[in-house]
């Protein structure tokens, strides 16, 4: 499917690149969303589908690179959330 090698793609571009992986594919759905002809009423709702494992995917990793530590340096803020 175009959609997700798309992803794939840009994913792999930007991390050769040391650019922001989720930034670079927020730009990418921007402009697809906004100003690409490729907006087919089929592409959303399969998208849409498709995409809670990768969220929870996204999430674990995030996650599981947390430095918990540097939570307290956000002041009230990071002590209430450190809790």
């Amino acid at each position: 499917m175009p959609t997700w090698g798309s992803i794939i793609l840009i994913t792999a571009v930007a991390n050769l690149l040391n650019f922001s992986l989720i930034l670079a594919n927020m730009s990418f759905g921007f402009t697809v969303v906004n100003f690409t002809r490729w907006k087919r009423d089929d592409l959303f709702p399969l998208m849409r589908d498709t995409t809670p494992p990768f969220f929870v995917l996204f999430f674990v990793l995030v996650g599981a690179q947390m430095d918990v530590g540097k939570l307290a340096s956000l002041g009230v803020l990071g002590c209430f959330m450190s809790r």
